[in-house]
């Protein structure tokens, strides 16, 4: 797994795409939640070439999209993740549909592909930078 892309809002509200960042928790105070999202490159992709009517599709970016072979392990929760110098850990946090959205399944109170979407928090900082590996560092363990 490597790092595809990285974006950050800036204090101004401003999506800003990095080649390389340093992440810390000054870094990322000023953001709405403290926690960055992570997503599959090829999943968000396809998301934006569908063309899908949602709510997400319209506002969200990622904050770090990754690319994945198929015979990588998955980013779970309760993993720790190298990538460059920083350490980041995967949280249970899962993304909220907007009720009114038009994706949403109504059985499910989600559309399919906000199921790729990965939340991380910055546990120990340090720089990153597009094509770092991403590294699986220790699985299941509390923050």
């Amino acid at each position: 797994m490597r790092i595809h892309s990285i974006r950050l809002k800036d204090r101004n509200g401003i999506w800003c795409s990095h080649t390389c960042f340093f992440l810390s928790e000054t870094a990322v105070a000023h953001l709405k939640h403290k926690d960055l999202s992570l997503v599959d490159a090829d999943a968000w992709s396809q998301a934006m070439a569908d063309r899908q009517e949602g709510f997400c599709h319209q506002r969200f970016k990622p904050n770090l999209t990754i690319l994945n072979s198929s015979e990588e392990p998955c980013i779970e929760p309760g993993q720790e993740l190298g990538i460059g110098n920083a350490r980041l850990f995967v949280l249970e946090k899962r993304h909220h549909c907007h009720q009114e959205c038009l994706m949403i399944n109504l059985e499910e109170k989600h559309c399919s592909w906000t199921q790729t979407i990965r939340y991380v928090r910055v546990i120990s900082e340090g720089k990153i930078c597009v094509n770092d590996p991403v590294q699986l560092l220790r699985a299941q363990i509390d923050p």
